[in-house]
């Protein structure tokens, strides 16, 4: 995977896109990542190290399938910054608007676009559930499912194949260890 180093600013760290001239759904991709995290909060080798792991993921998401939820994107690539470098933590500073808006859908888009990453905690959850596999499951059941890119539906499938219930009776538990999750072991 090509890796292009260069000064991003506007607060972006990095980046992650595929070639235009590929043509379909599964596309080779390519990084960008800011060339020395000036100016951002925190230090620049956690940054880098968080960004790399994030935009990586979504390199071998390109290779699945462009089609699915963005919500599936960029979840499963903020928790993936976690199965790489378990010490950073760093998805835990898009927790806020999670627990902030619970009205708001996990899926949601436009009115509260950090509730993305944030939405990595469902693949935390479903991973002390099943295990990490659970997640790659998930992204290798996208084509199957109906509609073509529904990732509830590809969660479906990934969990009932891991010997759950299914999504909506996970995502009741789920419900509820994030609304006491000050007074669960579920989320330390």
């Amino acid at each position: 995977v090509d890796v292009y180093l260069d000064q991003l600013g506007s607060g972006l760290f990095g980046y992650a896109t595929t070639d235009p001239r590929v043509k379909g759904r599964r596309k080779p991709g390519f990084l960008v990542l800011d060339n020395d995290y000036d100016g951002f909060k925190g230090a620049p080798v956690k940054l880098m190290q968080a960004t790399m792991a994030h935009e990586y993921n979504h390199v071998v998401q390109f290779a699945y399938d462009l089609g699915s939820d963005a919500w599936m994107f960029e979840s499963t690539a903020t928790w993936m910054e976690e199965r790489v470098y378990p010490a950073l933590n760093e998805y835990i500073d898009f927790l806020d608007p999670t627990f902030q808006s619970p009205e708001a859908p996990l899926a949601e888009v436009d009115r509260w676009a950090f509730k993305l990453y944030g939405s990595a905690l469902w693949n935390h959850y479903l991973t002390t559930l099943y295990g990490p596999e659970v997640i790659r499951a998930a992204w290798e059941a996208r084509q199957s499912v109906t509609p073509d890119g529904f990732a509830a539906g590809a969660y479906e499938r990934a969990i009932i194949d891991a010997g759950g219930s299914g999504c909506s009776q996970d995502f009741l538990g789920f419900a509820a260890a994030t609304a006491e999750r000050r007074s669960t072991s579920v989320f330390p």
